[in-house]
């Protein structure tokens, strides 16, 4: 897979995501209220690998992909672009945005041929047409990243000649080169009140800089692997920043102040992670360690440890458990409340501090809690999904529903009312499972043909 994107806002036929992969597929898994058919695998054809997709951020109904030379405008409802556009150019990044406010919508492609194609997207009587633009040019080598800011005033891009820069959107005036990265810029991302320009590097550092002062702000480094992400958080206030280790540093937007720094101390490096429903806290696993981190001030909040590698881990709705699938069999749930104690063995330190557990035949491989609470979905090696019902403090847990397959159950998850259950294996078909029914035989609803990829991850939309 080359590429993700997900939709923000969620309303009837929202899609759960898009998926950009070498298989020259751009896939939507889609919900839609009024079709019988519920769950629609939807197969955009083209021509060479996906390397990009990008929603419009204001009309959750169609995304930009592309693909070999082409940028194509795509529609959730349909199973073909609805308009496609030359860019002369193989193409590495695109981002959808809206020019001024003025609701032009302004498609940025990022090319190997170190330009910035940019396209307007007309529609006028039921016709579509990608009229290209003036091409951004300045950069020495390809293009690797691009962005067009929430307010649609500019376009950044991140490139390999280590720079980035920032233009006008709608004239494609150079405004200003943002350098002192020694490796390749990876990321080029744009705070939601577009007053900051955060940049990432395969140098392992990040920069942040305020758009209106034309001026790096601050250069943030310490991680002593490349830099994976950065992020400026929704008030604007923090930028978070993770390496390939695992390790993680929130800095002041403000001051430019690291907050807080969460260096990882092994070599291992982190598998999964996940954010607790309300954004405060994030859990990674990394090998048999899983770090429950809150997301505003880096502050480590537990570390639970295993007996054997984690390979999936979920948070409960309200946030207080933490479920981890691991190598030996074995789900575990963990109280991110509970009192922490200490063992010299492994096995004493699962007996002490795990709240519950639950057994497979084989490896765990994806686990995921119910809206409700109650229930935990997952998925095995041993080609069974089953779904546990977690009962009171002081309940044993018991398995309700067991679902088999016919390979390795590698991706599950609830609908967001309860009703649904999706499950994803390793040679990618996804079905879909009433949580409602008590007949076996009217349990299945529909299943869905991804290709051969191994499904990775699920999600409903709300």
């Amino acid at each position: 897979i080359h590429s993700v994107s997900i939709t923000r806002t969620v309303g009837t036929g929202g899609a759960i995501g898009a998926l950009g992969s070498e298989t020259n597929a751009m896939r939507l898994i889609k919900f839609d209220e009024k079709s019988s058919t519920k769950f629609k695998l939807v197969d955009v054809g083209h021509n060479a690998p996906v390397k990009a997709v990008s929603y419009d951020p204001h009309d959750h109904r169609q995304l930009a992909t592309a693909s070999g030379d082409q940028v194509q405008i795509v529609s959730s409802d349909a199973e073909k672009p609805l308009v496609a556009a030359k860019a002369n150019a193989q193409v590495t990044s695109v981002s959808f945005g809206r020019m001024n406010g003025n609701g032009t919508k302004l498609i940025a492609a990022g090319c190997v041929d170190s330009t910035t194609r940019r396209f307007v997207l007309k529609e006028q009587r039921g016709e579509m047409e990608l009229v290209a633009q003036r091409p951004l040019q300045g950069h020495s080598m390809s293009v690797s990243a691009v962005a067009v800011s929430d307010d649609g005033k500019f376009i950044a891009t991140g490139s390999c000649d280590c720079t980035a820069k920032l233009y006008v959107a709608e004239t494609g005036e150079e405004l200003t080169t943002f350098s002192g990265h020694t490796e390749e810029v990876t990321s080029v991302c744009f705070s939601h009140d577009s007053q900051f320009l955060a940049t990432g590097s395969r140098d392992g550092t990040a920069r942040l800089f305020p758009i209106g002062a034309m001026r790096r702000l601050r250069t943030w480094q310490g991680h002593t692997e490349g830099l994976l992400a950065g992020w400026i958080s929704e008030d604007g206030t923090h930028f978070i920043t993770t390496s390939v280790r695992g390790a993680l540093m929130t800095f002041s937007v403000a001051t430019g102040a690291c907050m807080k720094a969460v260096q990882q101390q092994s070599q291992a490096v982190a598998t999964c992670a996940v954010f607790s429903r309300n954004g405060v806290y994030m859990a990674s696993a990394e090998d048999i360690r899983v770090r429950v981190v809150e997301v505003a001030t880096a502050w480590e909040v537990k570390v639970f440890y295993h007996p054997s590698t984690v390979d999936c881990i979920s948070f409960s709705p309200d946030g207080r458990y933490v479920a981890t699938g691991c190598q030996d069999r074995k789900v575990r749930v963990f109280d991110r409340e509970g009192k922490e104690e200490h063992s010299e063995t492994l096995a004493k330190l699962d007996a002490v501090n795990c709240h519950k557990t639950l057994e497979h035949h084989d490896t765990v491989l994806s686990v995921c809690f119910s809206a409700c609470g109650f229930y935990i979905a997952t998925g095995s090696r041993d080609k069974l999904a089953r779904v546990h019902f977690l009962g009171r403090e002081g309940q044993e847990p018991e398995t309700v529903l067991a679902l088999p397959h016919e390979c390795a159950v590698t991706a599950v998850s609830f609908s967001q009312d309860d009703r649904l259950l999706a499950t994803g294996t390793d040679e990618g078909l996804v079905s879909i499972f009433s949580f409602e029914t008590l007949d076996d035989d009217d349990r299945l609803l529909h299943r869905l043909d991804a290709g051969k990829s191994c499904v990775l991850t699920l999600a409903f939309t709300h």
